[in-house]
């Protein structure tokens, strides 16, 4: 698989690697944007952090961009995604910047076994227009603090969202 050196950080260089097809594809040839969510609304986030960092490591031709209206989305209701019908101006901002990002990269913490709440509602309102449909989407999970152990993240077989442990079921 193609390697393409994106940076370094403390004397450690960071690469991105990628299919071969994606290089033949016009997504590759010219600008490439990526949206940056993170699940944390803390000032000072370990999550945030390392998408400030990921932003600040990108190449050239990937433009990306760190959403920071997560704390201004309403609480989903169905009832307020009617097809036909004007959304809260937040949402439809958050549903304009989904559409014209190439992937999503989401960045959280995990909060009782589970996605923190505000970033559940940012993605409940992603369903309504299906912008996050047939797009990349990359995962990071970071966590800090001392009584944290770190465990490997395995990835869902479905869509949902299922919490797994190493070595054990989900």
């Amino acid at each position: 698989m193609p390697c393409e050196q994106i940076g370094s950080v403390s004397g450690a260089t960071l690469t991105a690697s990628y299919p071969t097809s994606r290089l033949a594809s016009p997504l590759w040839q010219d600008r490439f944007s990526c949206f940056l969510v993170s699940g944390s609304l803390r000032a000072g986030s370990t999550n945030t952090a390392v998408l400030e960092t990921a932003r600040m490591l990108t190449p050239q031709r990937v433009k990306a961009v760190l959403y920071r209206g997560m704390g201004g989305l309403p609480h989903f209701n169905p009832d307020d995604d009617r097809e036909g019908e004007t959304v809260h101006g937040a949402v439809a901002e958050l549903r304009e910047q989904v559409e014209s990002a190439d992937a999503l990269l989401i960045c959280t913490p995990e909060y009782a076994g589970a996605l923190p709440g505000a970033l559940k509602n940012l993605l409940e309102w992603t369903v309504g227009d299906a912008g996050t449909y047939r797009k990349p989407v990359a995962w990071i999970n970071a966590s800090g603090g001392r009584k944290q152990q770190p465990r490997p993240v395995v990835p869902a077989p479905c869509p949902c969202m299922r919490r797994s442990r190493a070595g054990g079921r989900s």
